[in-house]
């Protein structure tokens, strides 16, 4: 069974002075297992933001079915899911532990259990050092691991990240990525929608592209960007005879090597190695 189910899900609008029908979103159907991250892509005005407000129950559809763990909303698949909107409105008067610890206190958590998820979720996404300090301090990018670390106390079962990358810094876009994957091993649906590319490429098993409201393509990553006509070959060690033996002998069966060069460490692999998992 889906723990996030759309099935032909529209949306429309009413414009306040022409009074134009707008179609947000035009028969949309998808569903997140299990331990799946879903990216939801496409332009500006594609309805990402529509469709993720109506999987989520914050907007009712105009036609479908939007199903959650099996049943429409409740207030116990409420306290299972994970939201973390593209604007999260922080008091900047307050700390990012205090912040924390008082989500945690309205999920229901007691005062120390609340206390220490904080603590843990501070610790996790490199702000323990920045804990104490206002959140008006807080750089844009910090605020964004406050609201992802936010979404993430109750544990949840579905996990909804809008534009999750959005103002972190390397580092930073790291640690989401890897939170986002060990939380899809556990077992948790991950819904992500991202105009950062590569960063969502690198979480992503499932696809959907909208375009003007409608489903452009959907699938597993593989099947929605389809195979190159290009296989890598990356080979460690090897002397030059050796290279120009196996070019031969690719070239013999008909293949063609298009690009020779040695490897370098990307800088993705730099920060890991030299920062690791820490900062704020």
């Amino acid at each position: 069974m889906p723990l996030l189910e759309l099935s032909r899900v529209s949306r429309t609008f009413t414009t306040p002075i022409t009074r134009r029908r707008v179609v947000a979103v035009d028969g949309l159907s998808f569903a997140v297992d299990s331990g799946e991250v879903l990216g939801l892509v496409g332009p500006n005005g594609s309805g990402k933001t529509t469709a993720l407000r109506c999987a989520l129950g914050l907007l009712r559809p105009s036609s479908g079915d939007v199903r959650v763990f099996g049943a429409p909303w409740s207030s116990s698949a409420r306290s299972a899911t994970g939201f973390a909107p593209e604007r999260f409105s922080l008091d900047g008067r307050r700390t990012g532990r205090e912040v924390l610890v008082l989500l945690a206190r309205l999920a229901g958590f007691s005062r120390f259990e609340a206390a220490t998820r904080a603590a843990r979720a501070l610790e996790r996404f490199g702000l323990a050092d920045a804990a104490d300090r206002k959140i008006a301090e807080y750089s844009k990018g910090m605020n964004r691991r406050v609201a992802i670390a936010a979404s993430l106390l109750k544990d949840p079962r579905l996990l909804v990240l809008d534009e999750p990358f959005d103002g972190l810094d390397p580092l930073g876009n790291l640690l989401v990525r890897d939170e986002i994957l060990a939380r899809a091993r556990e077992g948790v649906a991950v819904v992500v929608t991202s105009h950062a590319m590569h960063d969502l490429e690198a979480v992503a098993s499932h696809l959907v592209i909208l375009e003007r409201g409608k489903e452009l393509a959907a699938g597993t990553v593989d099947s929605v960007l389809g195979a190159a006509a290009v296989t890598r070959l990356v080979v460690r060690g090897g002397d030059a005879a050796s290279l120009a033996r196996w070019r031969a002998a690719i070239e013999k069966d008909g293949g063609q090597i298009v690009a020779q060069r040695p490897e370098r460490e990307t800088l993705e692999d730099f920060f890991r190695r030299r920062f690791g998992s820490g900062g704020s």
